[in-house]
């Protein structure tokens, strides 16, 4: 009778133990850190979803979403994803009902244009000036109209404002194709692009659009051999 409680005391320890771990083990992202033997080691969840939402939950049940590569969110909770495969831009509100979404306008040529496999999006809010020097609050939505080589801007309403086509400068390639692929756009205005073509580093252009230079370029070593094996190349 001892041996069969001890038994008893000793799996509801074991299930106790198993218990305490799962926060750790059991979270639905795995993360973990390194021991200072370089092993891996579990470490407690980084972050743990508060919800999940899938295409029939968004409400896109004719068209489901396919491989979305971006998402933002603006200061009034509403949630932006770049839907690329449906050449479009998906609007939510913060409950994640579906509002609206950004596939076809009318350019500034008076044309009728469309993204093109869109895959980066920033939504910028701020103060800008008008024509007269005026100054108001708005909110643009910049797209990076991958397959159309441009960067495509729309008001907060989703209505086209200006497109920025490639930038232009001597420092670009002679024959290089500009695929921009994400961007971020500061306080200022500033124009930051990642080109999936461009080895040079990150794209920077003016407010306007206008060429200002790379950022975070890698920089190129290599030894003595190297250096002379290129003179024979």
């Amino acid at each position: 009778m001892t041996k069969t409680f001890i038994k008893i005391l000793a799996l509801a320890a074991c299930l106790v133990l198993l218990v305490g771990s799962i926060p750790v083990f059991g979270a639905s992202y795995s993360t973990y850190t390194y021991s200072i033997d370089g092993e891996t080691q579990a470490s407690p969840a980084a972050y743990t979803p508060l919800s999940v939402h899938d295409s029939k939950s968004l409400g896109l049940g004719e068209k489901p979403l396919d491989a979305p590569t971006a998402i933002e969110t603006d200061t009034e909770g509403n949630v932006y994803i770049a839907d690329p495969k449906n050449n479009r831009i998906l609007i939510f509100d913060k409950f994640y009902r579906y509002k609206s979404e950004i596939t076809s306008f009318v350019n500034s040529e008076g044309v009728a244009d469309s993204l093109n496999q869109p895959q980066g999006l920033c939504v910028w809010e701020g103060r800008d000036v008008s024509e007269n020097d005026e100054y108001f609050e708005t909110k643009y939505i910049y797209v990076a109209d991958t397959e159309n080589n441009r960067i495509v801007v729309f008001d907060g309403a989703g209505e086209y404002i200006r497109h920025i086509e490639q930038p232009e400068s001597e420092v670009f390639e002679e024959g290089e194709i500009y695929k921009p692929s994400q961007l971020a756009v500061d306080s200022a205005g500033r124009i930051y692009v990642v080109s999936l073509t461009t080895y040079q580093g990150i794209i920077t252009l003016t407010k306007e659009g206008d060429f200002a230079g790379y950022i975070g370029a890698q920089a190129v070593s290599y030894n003595a051999l190297e250096a002379i094996w290129r003179k024979f190349q």
